[in-house]
């Protein structure tokens, strides 16, 4: 009976080291850099909203307008880009972990 109670507590503890190093192993190599990314991406989101779309409605010169919007699209693209990018590890550190 003591070496079933011994066992059982042996092998609570491997399953728990388990879950242990494979949270530690998630958050360093699949949560930590995917975050970067996605703060990236809403800091993007947030200055095209927050700070540019007010400029160019403020704005009155049609060049000043357009090179805004144009601003504007090309910040749609990188937060594209950093999109397929996150993708794209996401499914690189599947496949190695």
């Amino acid at each position: 009976m003591k070496e079933l109670i011994l066992v059982t507590f042996y092998w609570i503890h491997l399953i728990a080291t388990v879950i242990w190093i494979g949270g530690i192993i998630f958050i360093l190599f699949i949560a930590i850099p995917s975050s970067k990314q996605v703060l990236g991406m809403v800091v993007v989101h947030f200055y095209r909203g927050l700070a540019l779309a007010p400029r160019i409605t403020r704005t009155a010169s049609a060049t000043k307008k357009a090179t805004l919007q144009k601003l504007s699209i090309n910040l749609v693209k990188v937060n594209l880009g950093l999109g397929l990018l996150v993708l794209s590890l996401s499914g690189i550190i599947s496949v190695l972990f």
